[in-house]
């Protein structure tokens, strides 16, 4: 039985990362070099496609996104652990680029990177404190 489950969810969670392309979006792990808290991630995506990024944080923590992009033209959402819905004010039709605020639960939560306009470079700092 437990098997199943695991099968199952499994299934779901790839389900999540395909998009309407039809192609899987890979999440990319952010990890911080030793003794930081910030990192920097530059990447660039085509019209319609996403990039999606893992971290893990504990609950209480203190995290600032901020996306930014030559022709200011990328914007991120953000998912807590375990949510299916962005946090509020990082939706897609909010185009957030700048996000603050204390994290409510343990585990990787992701953040989805795409072009408001066109194809996108960007550049990705976060910071977990």
């Amino acid at each position: 039985m437990k098997n199943i489950q695991i099968f199952c969810f499994t299934i779901f969670l790839n389900a999540l990362f395909v998009t309407s392309s039809g192609a899987a979006e890979i999440p990319k792990q952010i990890s911080f070099e030793r003794g930081t808290s910030s990192a920097v991630v530059e990447g660039s995506v085509m019209r319609g496609d996403r990039d999606v990024y893992t971290v893990r944080a504990r609950a209480g923590q203190m995290v600032a996104i901020n996306v930014s992009a030559l022709e200011n033209n990328a914007a991120f959402s953000l998912y807590e652990a375990g949510e299916l819905q962005p946090v509020t004010g990082t939706r897609e039709e909010d185009d957030a680029t700048t996000w603050n605020g204390k994290l409510r639960r343990d585990g990787a939560f992701r953040i989805v990177v795409g072009g408001t306009r066109g194809n996108a470079n960007y550049n990705l700092r976060l910071s977990i404190k």
